[in-house]
């Protein structure tokens, strides 16, 4: 116990310093983004709402089940019924116009929702001053904004007015910080400041230790975060070293606890990123790659929680994992047992298309007038690596050629779980991936 602690006090010192060769023809979306993404802003429940108004819940529940296009619409409803009560300069009707602007936004509709938070702020800080309590929700939402579209310094400048605000109004240290704090962080990482980036990420490591008692469950899912963000930025020793911890903390209630997964996937992850010669020793048996992955596939194994598409995903997960470090056969054996999972249940393994497993594309710079795009086709083997990668459109044509030049070298760069038949991967041609440019300035 006590060495547990000793190395918990160095560690956070440390830190707050189809058939082979088939043809496809979809377009392959990005891989979802774990542990990095900013927290979207929630739709908040308006407690001067008139009783004609939608409520924050339905509009969610209608975007969910419609589509963000419907939720706009309730959201508009929402707002048009507050401003015939209260008055379109009332500041009542912030809370109504800053869930428009949210459902704007989750439309992706950047520009309208920009215009609905500015709007907002003016309200709020006409009504109660520049430190209104609810200039949080629309700053925190602008923020969101400005970081989807690719406009990162505004998104750095918006997310430090928010937490300015949460601070003053809700105090120095609360859960919902976190979040703020992980999102300021990827934005001023996208700006250019890795430092000051890495910085965010300490504050987010202190603040969620004085939020949480040290050694509890929230505290280890915190490492597990921080740790991932470590990883991302070339620190490996730091990451394993979060991620242990995190396993340490799990393993005091069980060493059984289905919580672990995680942790020692991760800790997998981390542990495969060491580059020789750079990061001295070797690390312990327990914390190498295999016996944490291991470890993990032993517990997803015996799970009895949850449902068996839950089980069956984080098995999914595992095997993409061991797809990823070029483990394919241990892959094979993980998903075999995931697909068995979901054909007890009726569902469908998703193995009939490949998907990309690592894959960083590139951010172009903006550019005059509409958005374009960039298309490229490329073929894969059966162990998910990529090949004979060509671009074949680009739009406007007069797009600069490093734009292409950079994402064929992300391409070559990824790794992808192939198709799978009859439990062998499968190689494919002729798989497209569309990259996004932005139109305007950023």
């Amino acid at each position: 116990m006590r060495g547990s602690v000793v190395m918990a006090a160095v560690l956070i010192a440390m830190l707050l310093m189809a058939a082979p060769g088939s043809a496809w023809s979809a377009e392959l979306r990005e891989p979802a983004i774990r542990g990095e993404a900013a927290p979207r802003p929630l739709l908040r429940e308006d407690s001067h709402r008139p009783a004609e108004a939608p409520s924050a819940a339905a509009i969610d529940s209608v975007s969910a089940e419609d589509g963000a296009a419907a939720g706009v619409q309730l959201a508009s409803k929402a707002l048009a019924a507050s401003r015939i009560a209260y008055g379109p300069r009332d500041a009542r009707t912030v809370t109504p116009l800053v869930n428009l602007a949210h459902a704007k936004q989750r439309a992706g509709d950047t520009s309208a929702a920009l215009i609905d938070y500015r709007m907002a702020i003016e309200l709020a800080e006409k009504a109660g001053g520049p430190r209104d309590p609810r200039l949080y929700e629309a700053w925190n939402g602008a923020a969101y904004a400005h970081l989807a579209a690719g406009q990162f310094e505004s998104a750095v400048e918006a997310y430090e007015t928010a937490l300015q605000l949460h601070r003053v109004n809700q105090g120095l240290y609360s859960e919902e910080q976190l979040g703020l704090l992980h999102a300021l962080a990827i934005a001023t990482r996208a700006s250019g400041k890795a430092e000051d980036a890495d910085e965010w990420q300490m504050r987010r490591l202190d603040v969620g230790q004085r939020q949480y008692a040290l050694g509890t469950p929230e505290v280890a899912q915190l490492y597990v975060s921080v740790g991932r963000w470590y990883r991302s930025v070339g620190r490996a020793n730091e990451a394993i070293g979060l991620h242990a911890l995190a396993v340490e903390i799990l393993e005091k209630s069980s060493k059984d606890d289905p919580r672990l997964i995680e942790p020692l996937i991760e800790l997998a992850l981390s542990g495969s990123e060491r580059r020789r010669g750079v990061d001295e020793g070797p690390l312990p048996g327990s914390l190498q790659p295999a016996a944490a992955l291991s470890r993990a596939e032993k517990l997803a194994d015996a799970r009895s929680d949850g449902a068996a598409s839950d089980r069956a995903r984080s098995l999914i997960r595992l095997g993409d994992v061991h797809m990823g470090l070029a483990r394919k056969e241990a892959a094979l054996r993980v998903y075999a047992k995931a697909s068995a999972l979901l054909a007890s249940t009726g569902e469908k393994a998703p193995f009939e298309e490949p998907v990309f497993l690592k894959f960083q594309p590139p951010r172009p710079d903006p550019i005059p007038g509409k958005p374009g795009y960039v298309l490229a086709e490329f073929d894969i083997d059966d162990n998910g690596k990529v090949k004979d990668v060509k671009i074949i459109e680009t739009q406007p044509s007069v797009l600069p050629p490093a734009v292409g030049a950079r994402l064929s070298a992300a391409l070559r760069a990824a790794r992808l779980r192939p198709r799978i038949e009859n439990g062998k991967t499968v190689a494919s041609k002729g798989l497209r991936y569309r990259l996004p440019v932005r139109g305007g300035s950023a």
